[in-house]
């Protein structure tokens, strides 16, 4: 699973010239993931990866997909804007 997601981040690189901030994936794939590597989550997988992984329901994104994500702004960050 991890080399599809992998893949996945390769391909929206090449594709957008940027590389994602996120991989979309289903809380059952994301536990697979976590069984396979749990090493992988001993620490934020966002440094180790380059990008954080966001739970969205299967029917959403039945297989795990890179994206970017906006940001999200704090309430500070949006009032001073």
């Amino acid at each position: 699973m991890l080399d599809h997601i992998l893949r996945q981040v390769q391909s929206y690189t090449r594709t957008h010239g940027a590389a994602p901030n996120a991989v979309l994936i289903s809380a059952e794939h994301l536990q697979i993931l976590q069984d396979l590597y749990p090493r992988l989550f001993d620490r934020d997988p966002q440094l180790e990866l380059g990008f954080r992984f966001i739970v969205v329901p299967g029917s959403e994104s039945p297989h795990p997909r890179a994206a970017h994500v906006p940001e999200r702004r704090s309430s500070l960050q949006r009032n001073a804007a």
